[in-house]
Parts: C-alpha cells; structure tokens; sequence
C-alpha cells in the first residue's frame, strides 16, 4: 500500500509539472502582443502554485516532527512517512527540516549525516513542599523491607543467570504484595501453562488465591508500563545491544508516577552485573545480583537504617521446589570486596 501511494505520489507531481509546461507553451502561442504578458502570468502561477506546495510540505513536516518525543529519527523516515517524491518535494521537506534545526527545534547528530531529534524542552516542576513523603510500602524478600527504602518512581533491578531463581523472585514479590498494589507482570519466556504451572506450586497461596495481571510481553516495555502500578519486568532481554539498556530503564522511569517497576535482567557467567554492566547500574535504587543459592545488594541507594549500610551484603538462600525462598543465615559484608569498599567508600550508595 505504502509503494502504491508513493507511485501516485510521483505520478502526481509529474502531471503538475506537465500541467505547468502545458501552460508555457499555449503562452507561448500567443500573438506577439500577447505573449509576453501571457509567459508572465504563466510564471507568475507556476511559481504561486508550487510556493504553495513547499509551504504545505513544510507544515506536514513540521507537525510530524512535533509529534515525535525526542528519539532519533533519519529525512527517509519524514520522507517515508508523509510519503513525499522525489525531487523538488524532498527538497522542500529537507529544507523544512533544515529550519526546524535552525531555530532550535530539533538538534542534529554530530556523528551521523540525516539524524536529527526533537529538541524537548518541556519541564515537570517538582512540588518540594509536599508532606506526604512516605517510602513504598512493599514487601521484598530476604528482608530487604527493613534495610531500603523504596520511594515512588524507582526501579528495583534484579541480575541472574538463567535458573538461578530470578523468576521466582520476581513471583514471591507478586505474592507478597498482590493483596496490597495494583501487581502488574509482564512475562518474557513462559507461556501460559508454564505460568500456570508454577503458580499453582505455591503451597501457601490462601483461599484467596492469585489476584494480579500478568502479561506476555517481551520488548518496549515502557509503553506498557501502568505509572500507580507496581510493574514486574521478567526479563528485558538484551542481544547485541546491551548498552541500550540505561536506555530502556530511563523509558521505563519516566513512565513511572507513584508507582515502581522490578526488573529483571539476565546476567553472564563470572559477571556480578546484568547484561548492559555499567550501562544498567544508573538508575536503579535498589539492584541485587542473584547466583545459585546467593544473593548480593550491588547498590543500595535510600538506606533505612543510617548506620547499616546493605551495600554489599551477601545472603545465601535454598530454593525449595522451585518457588520457596528459604534464607540460609543472616546478611553479610561480602568479603571480597571489603578491601575495595575501604579504600574508595560507599561508591554504589548512601543514605
């Protein structure tokens, strides 16, 4: 459909500019008292008419741009959404673009020709004499509760290797706080036998039974995020680019209202961080690594207790039949990097 309203496109403006050559010459057949003034008007038309044009091209242009929210977008992307032709329309349309640049409407992409984004300058002015200040009340596992704080509009991160117990996690949280939030899950893996299955093995499930949404979704997580919701992400997953993924958290952030997202993110053997390292570790108040039978507070940013620092603790569990998450001990200071933690401080957290 796109490359048959493209070809009526084209065919259009080649009528037009036939139309235009049409007039030129029954100008030009007038008497030679005439023709002058009649070449004249023609001009003066074909001129009017196609002003008319670019000027429309430029509005459609300008409205689109203005309906982005500040991705990146390429001219083919203009060209081939608004389906203009080539030649002089492109012309005009990139020179719409052009414009926008100049004044400040979009910024260009210093490393890559025909890449531009909306400039958005649009600001949420936060209110700082609110009194209702209060942390999350949710219930984590590993008692984790009384040790962090979790305010509105943070992201909770969970890092595993597969079957290290990130999805039960991630369901003992859903079991935890079905009764309290609005528990919202999206489902990257299983299908719904699967789901079913392992929900039905949670032996203490009251009479009540489950009461949360749950959803198979695997990509673009942050357009379906419910902003009042406690969202349950499992798993993004994260091919070759893994660096998009503190790209991917900060959509998924500022969806976020009152509400909080847990997100899991598979992790490579020997590694401490998820997949995207670095690139994952920004926004995260909370971020904890899980092995088999071990779990690890990478970064704890809103301690509840001023002088327990969790950054850094260690806990080892047992996961009985698949779904019980059994705490083996108490938390300790990971030995490791003690060494590490004294020489360059608290460099993942504070109060």
């Amino acid at each position: 459909m796109t490359g048959q309203m493209k070809g009526l496109a084209e065919h259009k403006e080649a009528v037009e500019e036939q139309n235009g050559i049409n007039e030129l010459r029954k100008a030009w057949a007038q008497g030679d008292d005439r023709k002058v003034e009649a070449l004249e008007i023609a001009v003066k038309r074909i001129e009017r008419e196609k002003k008319q044009k670019d000027t429309s091209i430029s509005e459609m242009v300008k409205e689109w741009v203005l309906t982005t929210d500040g991705e990146w977008f390429f001219c083919r992307d203009v060209y081939e959404a608004l389906q203009i032709p080539s030649g002089r329309p492109r012309q005009a349309a990139y020179q719409a673009i052009h414009r926008l640049m100049e004044n400040d409407t979009i910024d260009k992409d210093p490393n890559i020709a025909g890449k531009y984004r909306r400039r958005v300058c649009e600001l949420v002015e936060m209110n700082l004499e609110r009194e209702d200040i209060d942390s999350v009340p949710i219930d984590l596992p590993f008692g984790l509760s009384e040790m962090v704080n979790i305010y509105p509009k943070s992201i909770i991160l969970i890092a595993g290797y597969s079957d290290s117990g990130k999805t039960a996690l991630c369901i003992d949280i859903v079991k935890r706080n079905m009764y309290n939030f609005d528990v919202r899950y999206f489902n990257c893996e299983m299908g719904e036998t699967e789901m079913i299955k392992r929900l039905r093995a949670h032996e203490d499930v009251g009479p009540a039974g489950w009461d949360f949404h749950a959803y198979e979704r695997s990509d673009n997580f942050a357009d379906v995020i419910f902003p009042d919701a406690v969202n349950i992400v499992d798993y993004i997953p994260m091919g070759d680019g893994f660096y998009m993924i503190g790209q991917k958290l900060r959509e998924i952030h500022s969806r976020l209202r009152t509400g909080i997202a847990v997100v899991g993110l598979q992790k490579d053997y020997g590694n401490e961080l998820g997949r995207g390292g670095a690139f994952s570790l920004e926004l995260p108040r909370l971020y904890l690594s899980v092995n088999p039978g071990v779990v690890k507070v990478v970064k704890a940013k809103n301690w509840a207790d001023p002088c327990n620092n969790p950054n850094r603790k260690v806990l080892d569990f047992k996961l009985v039949g698949g779904w019980k998450i059994v705490p083996q001990g108490t938390w300790r200071t990971d030995s490791a990097r003690e060494a590490e933690m004294s020489t360059h401080g608290s460099r993942y957290g504070g109060r």
